[in-house]
């Protein structure tokens, strides 16, 4: 049993509200998998957050301003159409792992999905955070961002954020055994 399960085991009937960040893509889907895995308990209400960015409509073009409400408007209805198949997707997935408590959908529109899934934390009291990361280099997060940094910065509750799987190429790091892992001293302080 993790240490988080252990804690709540002893708070009698408690619920938790857990916010999942959702996206559709495989990094979300593993966050699920995680919280299936590690955290299940029946009576955690689990709220499913998908940020969509606004469309971007040029106003420098030569359409009309009716013109362009429509096609944000247009663009809106799409982005709320795939926010459903992805909770209709979210929905099996959680079926087929054995998550059956309480699951709301929320659809948020932000132009950066980091401080939309924090702002979303707080308005719903969420006690626990779940992410999923795609693995960016540390050069590719400084110039890009990092959703997953962000709300680990800036969301003042625990967030566990799912790492990408480890490349098949690439050897899982063995943990050394504790007297592997510290060198011996002598009584002067020198190692031997």
């Amino acid at each position: 049993m993790s240490n988080y399960n252990s804690r709540r085991s002893n708070s009698a009937s408690a619920t938790r509200r857990i916010l999942i960040a959702i996206d559709g893509s495989e990094h979300s889907g593993r966050a699920v998998d995680w919280y299936a895995a590690n955290m299940n308990q029946p009576d955690d209400e689990l709220l499913f957050v998908y940020v969509v960015q606004p469309p971007a409509v040029s106003l420098a073009t030569r359409l009309t301003r009716a013109d362009v409400t429509a096609a944000y408007a247009k663009a809106v209805d799409k982005a709320v159409d795939v926010g459903h198949r992805l909770a209709a997707s979210v929905r099996e997935q959680c079926n087929s792992a054995g998550i059956s408590q309480t699951i709301r959908f929320l659809e948020r529109m932000g132009s950066k999905p980091g401080p939309a899934l924090v702002e979303v934390a707080n308005e719903e009291r969420a006690g626990f955070i779940v992410l999923g990361s795609r693995g960016q280099s540390r050069v590719r997060r400084t110039f890009l961002g990092s959703v997953s940094e962000y709300v680990l910065h800036h969301a003042h509750r625990p967030v566990c954020i799912v790492p990408p799987p480890l490349p098949p190429s690439q050897p899982e790091i063995a943990n050394p055994s504790a007297s592997d892992a510290r060198p011996d001293f002598d009584s002067d302080g020198n190692t031997s």
